[in-house]
């Protein structure tokens, strides 16, 4: 995934069109996958908002992220080098984000009825304050492929034991 925006403005913006975005809760361990791919915008050193790469959903990606997902230290820097997307991921990964941002995330939903085909539906936010990435996920083909091998691996186990029994 690189920058498609001019490297070495400050700002940068990150885009992964087959991406799913998963959200999962703290407590109780439900998950929502959002599908539209995946945008991260880094405004400048002290932001980052992940978003999906559409406007709004449609008949084969719904639901997606309808509105931003928002980190924001309102003035504090936080990131050394945001055209650099594997140095931003580790920072976010070695230290809390003291997210000020008061803004929140929402889902929508493919409604062909609807005038703009979207209907909203859960709202979600503000980020709390925390360690937002536990471990930096590889956007590129080589990650898709590991995680195909390690899914046959378990597939094969599961076959294996079924013989067994």
């Amino acid at each position: 995934m690189s920058d498609v925006r001019s490297a070495g403005t400050g700002e940068a913006l990150y885009e992964y069109p087959n991406g799913v975005i998963t959200l999962t809760g703290l407590t109780s361990g439900a998950s929502i996958d959002y599908s539209g791919g995946i945008e991260l915008n880094f405004p400048d050193n002290e932001e980052m908002d992940i978003d999906s790469t559409l406007f709004f959903p449609d008949a084969s990606n719904s639901p997606i992220l309808g509105n931003n997902i928002n980190f924001d230290t309102l003035g504090t820097p936080f990131f050394s080098d945001v055209d650099n997307l594997a140095l931003s991921l580790s920072e976010l990964q070695a230290s809390s984000f003291n997210n000020q941002s008061g803004a929140g995330g929402g889902t929508a939903f493919f409604d062909p009825s609807a005038m703009f085909n979207s209907e909203t539906g859960m709202r979600f936010g503000p980020v709390p304050a925390d360690n937002l990435v536990a471990e930096p996920v590889p956007f590129e083909a080589e990650g898709t492929m590991g995680l195909a091998a390690l899914g046959g691996f378990f597939w094969y186990r599961k076959r294996k034991q079924a013989k067994n029994n």
